[in-house]
């Protein structure tokens, strides 16, 4: 069936039930000229006229009656759907909700947020990825992603959430060993647990008001997980950088200290994106509003 084929079904379809080209010209809102190229071509295609038409009347043909029997039902599902897509565009959350989330901050906030998220609309499902990689929301098919680094001009739509800090911090017993440093200068006197995924590499970026410093540690341990790092931390390893969001509970509850909290790495964002600002879906857009409601002024990891 080419593209044009619904156009031409439509227009025979409107013709047939007010029996006139006139009329069904109104109903389409175009000219009736219009509406017999359309009724033309499609029994040129069919090869048969569905339409014998006099200068009083138009009316069927044998043909025409049997195709008008058959195109209606069609005609009404298609109607159908279209309501029922309306209906769910407006109703509640509902369906699938394919949402992608780093690693540490999936486990520790995302996740807890998907679960109350669902409480709210018990009738919507969640098919949930971890990853840190930048995924291709569009080539994977999800429908929302949270981002903890600055965006690329990437034509996706990003809300902002909650910033994401990112802080030096140690055990007590960590800084006990050597004495707190009191300057950036005297982390070389510590072991430094360095996360690989750094853009600058092996070195820390400080910032201090407009003051930045970048320090390269003596590091005794690298990896590719922050998780790692900080159950190193917390096992009296050494002093890493972490972001608030994973450190913040165990300073609360003297797990972890800050060490030289007059610094603090570079200050990014944790964002939600979605593809499109055209006709998002209500559970893409009932989801962002939820997070960014539930992550709104102090992130709870910042008290």
């Amino acid at each position: 069936m080419n593209q044009d084929r619904l156009s031409e079904i439509f227009a025979f379809v409107e013709v047939a039930r007010g029996g006139s080209f006139v009329r069904a010209a109104k109903v389409l809102r175009t000219t009736a000229a219009t509406v017999s190229r359309r009724v033309a071509r499609l029994e040129d295609g069919l090869g048969t006229r569905l339409l014998t038409r006099t200068t009083r009347r138009v009316a069927l043909t044998e043909a025409g009656a049997g195709y008008l029997q058959r195109c209606e039902p069609i005609l009404k599902m298609l109607h159908d759907v279209d309501l029922s897509v309306a209906d769910e565009a407006a109703a509640e959350p509902r369906g699938t909700l394919r949402v992608s989330l780093p690693g540490a901050f999936g486990r520790r906030h995302g996740a807890p947020a998907l679960a109350a998220f669902r409480q709210l609309y018990p009738r919507l499902c969640v098919d949930v990825t971890i990853t840190d990689r930048f995924v291709d929301l569009l080539e994977e098919q999800m429908d929302v992603a949270i981002r903890l680094a600055d965006l690329p001009d990437t034509g996706l739509v990003a809300r902002k959430l909650a910033p994401n800090r990112r802080i030096l911090c140690a055990a007590p017993e960590a800084v006990e060993r050597l004495g707190m440093p009191s300057e950036v200068a005297e982390l070389a006197d510590h072991d430094c647990l360095m996360f690989a995924g750094y853009e600058q590499g092996r070195t820390w970026r400080l910032y201090r008001g407009e003051t930045v410093i970048l320090h390269s540690p003596a590091t005794t341990v690298v990896s590719n997980d922050a998780e790692v790092l900080l159950e190193m931390a917390l096992a009296g390893a050494g002093i890493t950088m972490l972001p608030t969001f994973m450190a913040g509970p165990a300073i609360r509850d003297g797990r972890l200290v800050r060490v030289l909290p007059e610094w603090s790495g570079p200050l990014a964002a944790i964002w939600a994106i979605h593809p499109s600002r055209r006709l998002v879906p209500t559970k893409v857009r009932s989801f962002i509003d939820f997070l960014a409601a539930r992550f709104a002024g102090t992130p709870s990891w910042e008290d």
